[in-house]
């Protein structure tokens, strides 16, 4: 064969070689795009920021089980423990992260850590969409709205009333897929066992069944953003508190103010007393 002619051939064959490569591209790009990610959740800085604030609480050398502890700082108060059991702190634990971040949720003095997690999940269904809490429907979604910076609490209620029940806080994670789905959103937790960070599945594992049976409700609230520091150390105090958690000079802590209720049209509507009839916050909706 002449080498004129090979060497038209050849051009030829670039030619339909680049004609293909420009039709596969936008194909190969769309197909990208409407991939599912295998990557777990990303959290966002006011996530990052709030993991910052959970993890400064030592909590697992605070708000010990077996000792009366000052419910917001979790320090042992030097009173007698009476009674039997474990006597933990899990709900003095999630009204102390709440108050740290200008959050109310039913604490003492108005109510005695006594039984105060069932009374809390009481609160929360009825009363906590006035404080601008609303009703999360599955822990995927928990977990999304901790990783935006939201405060997500999990709580179980006993249903023997003389029994206390349990209530944690969910933390910013990368956990997705199967994990999440088999071990439910990563918490932070006071109780018989302390931990920074764990399962909701192992976390809850006191209460046999709550988590197989989906009895554990999740209830968030948007956080403002100005209760997290700008920079490393910003509002901080010798004792770890923010300032405005300090005592005063007698003694009794200076609380943050309530933050005020959030509308939340469009993300979750709910009706006082009722857990799940609501609008479902959605992906991108936050």
């Amino acid at each position: 064969m002449p080498k004129w002619r090979l060497t038209i051939n050849h051009v030829l064959e670039k030619e339909r070689a680049i004609r293909k490569s420009l039709l596969l591209t936008p194909m190969l790009a769309v197909l990208s795009a409407s991939a599912p990610s295998m990557a777990g959740p990303s959290i966002s800085a006011q996530g990052q920021a709030l993991t910052v604030i959970l993890d400064g609480t030592r909590v697992e050398e605070l708000w010990l089980a077996g000792r009366r502890v000052d419910w917001l700082t979790g320090e042992p108060d030097g009173k007698p423990v009476r009674g039997t059991g474990r006597h933990p702190h899990c709900s003095a634990f999630v009204a102390a992260v709440a108050c740290r971040l200008g959050i109310y949720i039913l604490r003492p003095p108005d109510h005695s850590q006594t039984l105060l997690a069932n009374a809390q999940m009481d609160w929360l269904a009825a009363r906590g969409s006035g404080r601008g809490w609303f009703v999360v429907r599955s822990g995927e979604q928990a977990q999304q709205l901790a990783n935006e910076g939201f405060l997500v609490v999990a709580g179980y209620k006993n249903h023997n009333p003389r029994v206390s029940g349990h209530i944690a806080t969910v933390r910013p994670d990368e956990k997705g897929g199967e994990a999440l789905r088999n071990e439910g959103p990563a918490i932070i937790q006071a109780g018989s066992t302390n931990y920074r960070t764990t399962s909701l599945r192992h976390g809850f594992r006191q209460h046999p069944g709550a988590f197989e049976r989906g009895e554990i409700c999740f209830f968030a609230h948007a956080v403002d953003p100005g209760r997290f520091p700008v920079r490393a150390g910003a509002g901080a105090s010798p004792s770890g508190l923010p300032q405005s958690l300090q005592k005063n000079h007698h003694g009794a802590h200076l609380l943050p103010p309530v933050t005020s209720s959030l509308t939340l049209a469009g993300k979750a509507q709910v009706t006082h007393g009722e857990l799940g009839r609501f609008s479902p916050v959605t992906p991108g909706s936050l």
